[in-house]
């Protein structure tokens, strides 16, 4: 009975050792207790939300996590919100305060962050994994998380950059 008591608990002991810490990569809902958003992301000011043109990508430690494809920013149209769904962070203890960056780009001007030319990141910010106890707590949505911008080019100064092109090829020519 005792070596079966004792087999038992180190079989617990070792399941929650190995346990993997996991964030809900959304930023659907409110701040726990309040009326008052997660954090959202915008496209070109603050005030215009991010609609399904925006790809959204979670980044730990600088890189982003391997394994999450970046997903659309479509938790409703013009909402500025995602629906990225549980990740787990290789290596990461659940329950561990980690440091998460979540960056977004205009998926039509570059297929990666990297890539685009039009793209905004939230900054790091602290997260709370879930996956701990028994049985292991469901990751919380994306606590910490601030709103931020996806910044995207004015018309205008798009406009002007064509001109001084063309300044600079009629230029040449002479």
């Amino acid at each position: 009975m005792k070596k079966l008591l004792a087999t038992s608990v180190l079989g617990l002991l070792a399941a929650g050792a190995m346990a993997q810490g996991t964030v809900n990569f959304a930023n659907n809902g409110n701040q726990p207790g309040t009326t008052t958003p997660l954090g959202r992301v915008y496209l070109g000011s603050v005030g215009t939300l991010a609609d399904n043109t925006v790809d959204v990508q979670l980044y730990y430690n600088g890189a982003a996590v391997s394994g999450v494809s970046a997903v659309k920013s479509s938790a409703g149209a013009g909402t500025g919100q995602f629906l990225g769904g549980s990740v787990t962070l290789a290596n990461v203890t659940a329950g561990s305060t980690v440091n998460l960056d979540v960056k977004a780009w205009v998926a039509s001007t570059g297929a990666t962050y990297d890539l685009a030319s039009s793209k905004g990141e939230s900054g790091s910010f602290a997260y709370v994994t879930g996956g701990g106890g028994a049985p292991p707590a469901s990751p919380t949505t994306l606590l910490g998380m601030p709103s931020f911008v996806v910044a995207v080019p004015e018309p205008t100064t798009l406009a002007l950059g064509a001109i001084g092109l063309g300044a600079l090829l009629i230029r040449r020519r002479k």
